[in-house]
């Protein structure tokens, strides 16, 4: 399968048959005058979803991706996310769950420094495959219809894979591949394509390969996520890629050099992480970026995302530049199931809500939605401040922390 990125005429076409969907399902929503209204509001709040948004798409047959974490632009749920969305910041409403990532393995080859999950790692696997099934048709259920299957490393399962697709994929629109690119080859990839698998993200930190393997602390770190990256775009898949940011990063030249490099691969999406005070970051306690060097990482990442000579760039996103101006969206657009079980607002935030093994993954979902939004990591950037959506109760990012250590 073909995909190629959309931009220009193209791009403009697509906006206004966009445009126009949403005009057909929002009228009979909000009425006409009050479509017009709500429309007006939203556009002129800068937390908007088009705000810094790329100047292109991503397509892969009939689905149009402006980001790997999302509906299709081209379907019918990214128009309903839109109007849920709309009443999201106009009304202060809950904010529709979109996607989650599924840990269907507690087993990893590397052992990287930052690892968020690098705590819950060990040498057998904790949660059963018949547990997983089940999670993801509930979480399919409740209208969570992306699910990223992550780890520990994906690929230590890759035998149970097109069971546990196979088993649940009615229940949801999309699978995809979260690796490190160990273990990942022809034999155990093709057969999950008829399975719903749209895509991989493949962690890659560097251009260059002494930087990778160190970050990594693998030797074979860069080679196995350059040999994925290359397969999946060989099978037509969405190739994303993420990357965990420190300082080098910041200087234009190497950003530049990194998104080329990227660029000439295949690569369709980049997501920016800088590092996390858990986990791995913690244990090791890693410097985490200052909101100066956010402002910069924003900066190059909207340079890379503008202009023609970067229409075949990949698409740069980064969840702490997103969510910095729109709010903390864990636990409320997505989830984390961790290799233990535990369902956690996001991997950044150790505080369970339940565990899919003990409890049905419905009643998790109600509990995390009751707590609304909370601190997130903002409590690790100083001078960011958390937008509020809901008008639920807020822990502040003192108490999230505080319970994320009991």
């Amino acid at each position: 399968m073909n995909v190629r990125f959309v931009y220009g005429i193209r791009k403009l076409l697509v906006d206004l048959m966009l445009l126009v969907r949403i005009l057909v399902r929002g009228i009979p929503r909000f009425g006409l005058l009050g479509f017009v209204r709500e429309v007006r509001q939203y556009a002129r709040d800068n937390r908007n979803v088009l705000a810094g948004s790329a100047q292109r798409y991503v397509q892969r047959g009939d689905e149009i991706y402006a980001a790997s974490a999302m509906p299709p632009v081209s379907s019918q749920r990214f128009v309903d996310y839109m109007l849920d969305e709309i009443s999201t910041f106009n009304r202060k409403q809950l904010a529709p769950t979109l996607f989650a990532l599924v840990s269907a393995s507690s087993q990893c080859p590397y052992r990287c420094r930052y690892c968020y999950a690098l705590d819950d790692l060990c040498d057998e696997e904790l949660v059963p495959i018949e547990v997983l099934e089940r999670t993801i048709r509930g979480l399919g259920e409740r209208g969570i219809k992306s699910i990223f299957l992550t780890g520990g490393e994906v690929m230590k399962r890759a035998e149970a894979l097109p069971g546990l697709m196979a088993a649940s994929m009615d229940a949801v629109d999309a699978f995809w591949l979260v690796s490190s690119g160990w273990g990942m080859t022809r034999e155990l990839i093709e057969p999950l394509l008829p399975l719903k698998l749209k895509g991989v993200v493949i962690s890659l930190d560097s251009h260059r390969e002494d930087h990778a393997v160190k970050s990594k602390g693998h030797r074979d770190a860069f080679k196995n996520a350059v040999n994925a990256i290359r397969l999946a775009g060989e099978l037509g898949l969405v190739v994303s890629v993420d990357c965990m940011v420190d300082e080098s990063f910041l200087d234009p030249a190497e950003f530049q050099a990194y998104c080329d490099f990227l660029r000439d691969l295949g690569v369709h999406f980049v997501n920016f992480f800088p590092t996390h005070r858990v986990g791995g970051a913690k244990k090791y306690q890693m410097s985490v970026l200052t909101t100066s060097q956010l402002n910069q990482l924003e900066a190059l990442m909207t340079g890379v995302n503008q202009g023609a000579r970067h229409r075949h760039h990949p698409i740069a996103y980064s969840a702490v530049v997103w969510e910095r101006r729109r709010g903390c969206s864990a636990g409320q657009q997505f989830v984390y199931v961790t290799p233990k079980g535990n369902i956690n607002p996001c991997p950044f935030l150790a505080a369970p809500a339940g565990n899919i093994m003990k409890t049905p993954v419905g009643q998790i979902l109600d509990d995390l939605q009751r707590i609304g939004e909370r601190g997130g990591c903002y409590h690790q950037y100083e001078g960011l401040s958390v937008p509020t959506r809901t008008r639920l109760p807020v822990l502040q990012p003192g108490e999230a922390e505080s319970e994320a250590q009991h």
